[in-house]
C-alpha cells in the first residue's frame, strides 16, 4: 500500500517498482488499473461499483480475455478475474497488479489476486487496512525535506546528461524552483525533467 497526497509520486514509484519486478522474472506480468479513471453506466454494476466494473474489464482485457467472453455482470467479471489470476499462478506465471487512486477498501478487495503468488501495490491517498490489505506493507509518501529536494534538482539534469550543470551552478534558481513547486516530487520530476 502506498498513500499520500497527490504529487507526491505514488504512482510514478508503483509503476517504476512493477517494472522493475517484472523485468527481474519475479512476475510473468504487471498489469495496471486507475480506479480513478475508470467509469461506466450501468444497472448492472451498482453492487461492485463503476469503476470497479470498468476496472476488472480492462484487467481482463490485459489478461488476454476477449471482449465477448468478458463476462457482462459485476459478480462474473469478480469471479472470472480471480480464475484468470489464480490459473496463472498456479502454472508458475505469478501476476502483479498496480490498482491506482484506490479511494476504500471496498474499491481494493474485488481486484485483489487471490493467489498467494500474486501480488497487488494499492495505490491512494489515505491508507486502507483490514480485510485483504490485513498484514500489506504500507509506505507512506510525502513531500521532499529541503535538503532532498536541493540533491535532486541538482542531480536530475546530471542524470539525463552528465555535462549539464546549470542546477549545480545557480543555488538561487533552485531555491525559486522549490518554491513553485513545494517540494513536491512530481512537479520537482516535471520541471527538471
Amino acid at each position: 500500500m502506498l498513500s499520500g497526497r497527490a504529487g507526491v509520486g505514488k504512482t510514478a514509484l508503483a509503476l517504476r517498482a512493477a517494472g522493475e519486478a517484472v523485468r527481474r522474472h519475479w512476475y510473468v506480468k504487471g498489469i495496471y488499473a486507475d480506479l480513478g479513471r475508470a467509469a461506466e453506466t450501468s444497472a448492472e454494476i451498482a453492487s461492485c461499483g463503476a469503476a470497479v466494473f470498468t476496472a476488472l474489464g480492462g484487467l481482463l482485457h490485459s489478461l488476454g480475455v476477449s471482449e465477448p467472453q468478458v463476462a457482462a455482470v459485476a459478480d462474473g467479471r469478480v469471479a472470472q478475474y480471480r480464475s484468470v489470476v489464480s490459473a496463472l499462478a498456479e502454472r508458475g506465471k505469478p501476476v502483479l497488479v498496480v490498482l491506482d487512486n484506490v479511494s476504500s477498501l471496498a474499491e481494493a478487495e474485488p481486484l485483489l489476486p487471490p493467489h498467494p503468488r500474486n501480488c497487488a501495490v494499492v495505490v491512494g491517498r489515505h491508507r486502507l487496512t483490514g480485510g485483504g490489505l490485513a498484514g500489506a506493507c504500507h509506505h507512506a509518501l510525502g513531500l521532499f525535506e529541503p535538503s532532498e529536494a536541493v540533491e535532486f534538482v541538482v542531480r536530475a539534469p546530471v542524470a539525463a546528461d552528465e555535462h549539464d550543470r546549470r542546477a549545480a551552478t545557480d543555488p538561487e534558481a533552485v531555491r525559486a524552483l522549490l518554491m513553485a513547486c513545494g517540494r513536491l516530487p512530481l512537479a520537482l520530476d516535471l520541471a527538471v525533467g
